[in-house]
């Protein structure tokens, strides 16, 4: 009984919802109550009048990717052993463990001969390198191997691509943004969107004015990786033309070769920076974070 006067209960109220859609429908507009056109900002203190200009820009997080594999850590090297001492395990034996496991079984009965005083011409050996030889000499030349010394050949200047070769750079930089006399604070390199173009198109302007002709950056996916929005502050208003930014972040990978040339003249300084160096260019807290969780080593 209690479920038939429920089902009479939804069909009552699905009923008067379905009724009021027809109506607006048939009037052709329907009132909806809604907030105040305001917004409010990143920590939500602020409330922004409903003529607030915003504009709209696109950054990129220009990566180069290790050339050289980093050290295995602990646990890493753990799981490699323990990988290796199953497969090993699990595995069928190739033709020099057959020819090792011959090789004694021979030396046995060698010396089981010898001892019996026997003849040993029923062996029927055949006179070549005995795998102990082989395995003494392969063994030498794997002893002999040494990886290159990387601290060699690497550079210590952060506008380098030569340095941390074992390690994921991303490119920062100082931006004028049009103002002779502006210099904005460390960040990832962006610029404004222009009309008519795609988000994508404004990040591979962004790119092909940042990196020399001869270098070739690519630009992941068609959508933006992160979206953060600020206020700027009172100075810079001006000559942004907006009180506000949206900026959608790109990602891009540099490819080899990594004779980097900076051809643009609006930024001022640029450095390629680490995972952990990065997070002392970026600010404020919750932009930091947002990159920081994209730039994976």
């Amino acid at each position: 009984m209690m479920y038939f006067q429920r089902r009479i209960v939804e069909m009552s109220c699905a009923g008067r919802v379905l009724a009021r859609r027809q109506l607006c429908s048939a009037i052709g507009s329907c009132y909806v109550h809604t907030a105040p056109a305001i917004a409010t900002s990143n920590d939500g203190a602020n409330l922004r009048p409903s003529n607030f200009r915003w504009r709209i820009y696109t950054g990129v997080i220009l990566e180069r990717f290790p050339i050289a594999a980093p050290p295995l850590s602990d646990v890493e090297r753990q799981y490699k052993d323990v990988k290796s001492q199953m497969e090993l395990e699990n595995s069928f034996l190739n033709n020099f463990e057959l020819r090792q496991l011959k090789e004694k079984a021979t030396a046995l009965k060698r010396a089981q001969l010898e001892a019996e005083g026997k003849n040993l011409d029923q062996l029927g050996e055949t006179i070549g390198i005995s795998t102990a030889e082989l395995d003494y000499n392969w063994q030498k030349k794997a002893d002999s191997f040494a990886p290159p010394d990387l601290s060699k050949i690497e550079v210590d200047d952060e506008k380098s691509l030569k340095r941390k070769f074992d390690r994921k750079l991303v490119l920062v930089v100082r931006q004028r943004f049009g103002v002779p006399d502006y210099v904005s604070p460390w960040s990832l390199p962006y610029v404004a969107h222009r009309d008519g173009e795609s988000l994508r198109q404004t990040v591979e302007r962004s790119l092909a004015s940042l990196v020399h002709p001869d270098l070739k950056a690519t630009v992941t996916g068609n959508a933006p990786f992160v979206y953060y929005s600020r206020t700027f502050p009172t100075k810079t208003r001006a000559h942004a033309n907006a009180d506000g930014m949206k900026l959608f972040v790109y990602k891009a990978v540099l490819s080899p070769p990594f004779n980097f040339k900076l051809t643009s003249d609006d930024v001022v300084d640029y450095k390629w920076v680490t995972h952990d160096e990065l997070a002392k260019y970026l600010s404020p807290r919750k932009f930091r974070n947002k990159i920081l969780s994209l730039v994976i080593e």
